[in-house]
């Protein structure tokens, strides 16, 4: 007879397979320990509605020190793979110096820097005239020239102001 009672719900062994859901729930609150379940859920998925939720946070109370296992092997796993990846040696990176160096853009460069443009700009450049005229420049934007600039400017007005 009670076969006969129909059971209300999802039937028996017919739930969601949300577990890449939860193994990421797991990884959030694995890297954010003060991170409360609901909240890694609602941002592991944003747009998840609140049945969903509801489903997740049941299946996270029965599971939830297997999935933080399983995630505290997920990193460790990474750690050692990355540890293990092959360090680059210093040859290879000489030779990737190397090959940067005699590379059609570079010796184009270094061409255009030794070029006599180049020689006589820096020869200007370098000349005691535009040397002084940059210390000249550097006074005029002084801080202590922009006050006397807001002072003169202040006065200005002030005669003005009393019609001298």
């Amino acid at each position: 007879m009670t076969d006969d009672i129909k059971r209300r719900g999802r039937p028996k062994g017919s739930e969601k397979d949300d577990s890449e859901a939860l193994a990421a729930i797991a990884d959030l609150m694995l890297t954010e320990p003060n991170l409360k379940p609901t909240t890694a859920m609602r941002r592991f998925n944003r747009n998840a509605n609140e049945s969903t939720i509801r489903r997740w946070q049941s299946k996270w109370r029965q599971r939830k020190a297997a999935l933080l296992a399983e995630a505290k092997d997920r990193r460790a796993a990474s750690v050692v793979e990355h540890r293990s990846s092959s360090p680059v040696s210093m040859t290879d990176v000489l030779g990737d110096v190397e090959a940067l160096y005699n590379s059609p853009a570079v010796r184009a460069a270094l061409a255009f820097q030794e070029s006599p443009e180049m020689r006589a700009l820096r020869k200007v450049y370098n000349s005691p005239e535009m040397k002084a005229m940059r210390a000249m420049r550097e006074i005029h934007n002084s801080p202590a020239m922009q006050v006397m600039r807001e002072v003169h400017r202040k006065l200005a007005a002030l005669n003005l102001q009393k019609g001298w």
